[in-house]
C-alpha cells in the first residue's frame, strides 16, 4: 500500500506518515498539492492512498486537489484534513464524498478512515454524512463558526 500525505506542516506530515507507516503503509510526503499532482502524473508512481491537508501554498489548495483527483483518478483514495473545520466544509461545497478529518488527528481516527475509504469500489462514493455529523456536534457544543441550516 502506497500512501501520499500532503501538507505544508512538516511535523504534520511527518506525525501522520509515521501513523501509517507503522500500520504498514509505504509513504511519500510531500509539502504542496503542486508537487504532489506532478508526481502523479509520473506513470511510474504508483499510488494507493492520498491525506491532503486543506491550506496549503501554491496554486492547489488540498481541496482542489481532492476534486482534480476525483476528476482523473476516481479510483485513487482520498482523505482530506484540516485544523479548520470551516475549511473542511467546503469539501462538502465541492460535492466531494470524500472522508474528512479534524487536525490533529489521532491515530485511531485516521486508521479507521483509511480502511473506511480503502474498502469502497468507488471511491468517491463515501456520503458526507460524518462530515455533517461533525458539524452538528460542533454546533450542539456551541462552536462559534458553525452552522448545519444549509446540510
Amino acid at each position: 500500500m502506497t500512501t501520499i500525505v500532503v501538507d505544508d506542516d512538516q511535523r504534520n506530515r511527518q506525525r501522520v506518515r509515521e501513523m501509517l507507516e507503522r500500520a504498514g503503509h509505504h509513504t511519500a510526503g510531500f509539502e504542496s498539492a503542486d508537487l504532489a499532482a506532478r508526481a502523479l502524473a509520473d506513470a511510474d508512481f504508483a499510488v494507493d492512498l492520498v491525506v491532503t491537508d486543506v491550506q496549503m501554498p501554491g496554486e492547489l489548495d488540498g481541496v482542489e486537489f481532492a476534486t482534480l483527483l476525483a476528476e482523473i483518478r476516481p479510483d485513487l483514495a482520498v482523505i482530506v484534513m484540516s485544523a479548520g473545520i470551516d475549511q473542511l466544509h467546503r469539501v462538502l461545497e465541492q460535492g466531494l464524498e470524500c472522508p474528512t478529518l479534524l487536525k490533529p488527528v489521532p491515530a485511531d481516527e485516521l486508521l479507521a478512515a483509511v480502511g473506511t475509504v480503502l474498502a469502497q469500489p468507488t471511491r468517491f462514493a463515501n456520503p458526507g454524512s460524518a462530515l455533517r455529523s461533525m458539524y452538528r456536534e460542533a454546533e450542539r457544543a456551541g462552536h462559534p463558526h458553525v452552522g448545519t441550516e444549509h446540510l
